[in-house]
């Protein structure tokens, strides 16, 4: 019937008002259609592991209703469900709601903080393994398996996200001490123990760290650079709004600013380290694409000499190891 639709007379299904999602901005206020809310109101009750969903899948395949294996059918709505996977995916490891968990002397899973997202409590999530899973079943080992492991589970990444706005409304009703707010006192302690950064192998403690080490991590051929630049730029929208909610109007952006720039001038102490360990890191394409998305981000809200600023020390950076290995090789020549 969708297809008759599109074949004669140029619509599509989100532009029928009952498979149309929601729209919430400053000129339109609509309420997701009944045909769209009660078809995720049934996937959302679909788990990774089979028998312990509390719905039966709408779908040939009991992947299509997950945005990450079938596109969604508005633009829109598929740009807002990346979103949240990525934005689940950052706070849970900023705050702890996902941790790496040793099972054995040379064994690690990451598991779900059941406690603090009270999953237990949901009659609705009947799978309620600490365990992450991935797409084919296994326990999650590998940092950049997380955001796999999230992304195919949908109740999973409503819970944290409804755990941190709640953490964030409650911060600005109490109007505490912004060092003791959700973001600045997780930052003190925050911490990834895999993958391990440079020659010494030390842990990071840099969020904007997080695209390197989603890539680190993989070393398989499923890897794809889109996944770690879409983190980066959830990474700085999310910080955005919160710096907003958390601070005045009139201080917000240039605290952010500095923030970010603060992040920034740490995490490329990082990826020299990286690039100490694995000769030609910092050519790689990966980090291009990193310190542009950033540098491309401040432009865009109108910094521009602070963009001028985020590539000029990575392109230093850059050429002091050019220089070092042309060093190198007129040494041997």
């Amino acid at each position: 019937m969708i297809m008759f639709y599109k074949s004669f007379y140029g619509l599509r299904a989100n532009e029928l008002s009952k498979f149309a999602p929601p729209i919430h901005d400053e000129t339109h206020d609509r309420p997701g259609g009944e045909y769209f809310k009660a078809y995720y109101e049934l996937v959302d009750g679909l788990f990774p592991i089979p028998g312990k969903s509390s719905g039966i899948s709408p779908h040939l395949d009991k992947w299509w209703h997950l945005v990450t294996k079938m596109p969604d059918l508005d633009e829109g709505n598929q740009d807002k469900l990346f979103h949240e996977q990525f934005a689940a995916f950052f706070w849970a490891m900023l705050i702890g709601l996902i941790e790496l968990d040793q099972i054995s002397e040379d064994q690690c899973q990451y598991k779900v903080n059941h406690v603090r997202l009270r999953l237990n409590n949901d009659p609705r999530l009947k799978f309620n393994s600490s365990t992450l899973v991935v797409s084919n079943g296994t326990p999650c080992d590998k940092l950049y398996e997380v955001l796999d492991a999230i992304s195919i589970y949908p109740a999973l990444i409503h819970r944290i996200l409804d755990y941190v706005n709640n953490e964030i409304a409650y911060d600005i009703n109490m109007n505490g001490d912004l060092k003791d707010r959700l973001l600045w006192a997780n930052l003190k302690k925050f911490e990834i123990e895999e993958p391990l950064i440079g020659v010494d192998h030390e842990k990071s403690t840099c969020i904007l760290d997080l695209p390197l080490l989603l890539r680190k991590s993989n070393n398989t051929k499923t890897y794809f650079e889109e996944d770690s630049i879409g983190l980066l730029k959830v990474i700085l929208d999310e910080l955005r709004h919160y710096f907003e909610l958390n601070i005045n109007e009139k201080d917000a952006l240039n605290d952010y600013i500095d923030f970010i720039k603060t992040e920034y001038a740490r995490s490329l102490v990082s990826w020299e380290k990286e690039e100490q360990a694995i000769p030609a890191t910092l050519t790689g394409s990966l980090f291009n694409s990193w310190y542009e998305t950033l540098a491309q981000y401040f432009e865009d809200l109108g910094v521009r000499r602070d963009a001028r600023e985020i590539r000029s020390k990575a392109e230093e950076l850059k050429q002091k190891y050019d220089a070092q290995k042309g060093k190198g090789a007129d040494a041997r020549a």
